[in-house]
């Protein structure tokens, strides 16, 4: 018998299940993720299969996550928090760390992140990750105008 935690559904069944995007549309997708290494809710909204609304409500819901909108906000991220994580952390898993509160690293995604990632991120800091779900334009700005990443 396996001590393996039992798999969580993967996004694009979690769309399919929900009626937001056919089979055929998440293979589309997932071609296109393969072929540009984007992540696959940046696809998806690129694509115009499903709204950032819509795909930041399934991933809040879905991951029973908090969700922040942090849209139209030109946030810096504070030095305190700028060196927590590698760049190339961020850069790989497109997450934004934002402030830290009650000893805990406010993280924010527009994609889900694996257990194991989290606890590597923790690991990383030194203390908790509160992820929090945000928009895929929102978390791209963010990237972009902290961390000098498209």
């Amino acid at each position: 018998m396996s001590d393996a935690l039992p798999r969580r559904k993967r996004l694009g069944d979690v769309l399919i299940d929900k009626g937001i995007i056919d089979e055929d549309r998440l293979r589309t997708a997932l071609a296109d993720q393969r072929e540009s290494g984007a992540l696959l809710p940046e696809v998806l909204v690129r694509l115009g299969y499903v709204s950032e609304d819509a795909l930041a409500a399934v991933l809040t819901e879905w991951l029973e996550l908090p969700f922040m909108d942090i849209g139209g906000y030109k946030l810096r991220v504070s030095n305190e928090v700028f060196g927590i994580l590698p760049q190339n952390t961020i850069r790989q898993y497109r997450i934004v760390p934002l402030a830290i509160a009650d000893e805990a690293l406010i993280v924010v995604t527009a994609a889900p992140l694996p257990p194991d990632v989290v606890k590597e991120l923790e690991t990383m800091a030194g203390c908790e990750i509160k992820l929090h779900t945000g928009r895929v334009s929102d978390v791209k700005e963010l990237l972009g105008a902290n961390f000098g990443l498209e």
